[in-house]
């Protein structure tokens, strides 16, 4: 997990957001409430235009939902 400050965009990288449906689409509903601008995403992030954009509770909120157990069992899952 990451967030870090690029040229046009603050990403938030975070690939068990990817590797998990239920945790995606918890995320993309939840955006959706709280948000103001609509979401961009990428292959690997979610793109926050300014840093006021950036919504932190959702992010903390969304941290807690897959834990870093559940990041190793898939994980190996994908791989075995």
């Amino acid at each position: 997990m990451n967030i870090a400050s690029q040229k046009n965009f603050i990403g938030f990288f975070y690939l068990g957001m990817y590797a998990n449906k239920e945790v995606y689409d918890w995320f993309v509903i939840e955006y959706g409430k709280r948000a103001s601008s609509i979401l961009d995403m990428g292959e690997s992030c979610v793109r926050f235009k300014k840093p006021e954009h950036l919504l932190y509770d959702l992010i903390s909120e969304h941290c807690k939902k897959f834990t870093v157990k559940q990041w190793i069992e898939t994980y190996e899952t994908a791989f075995r």
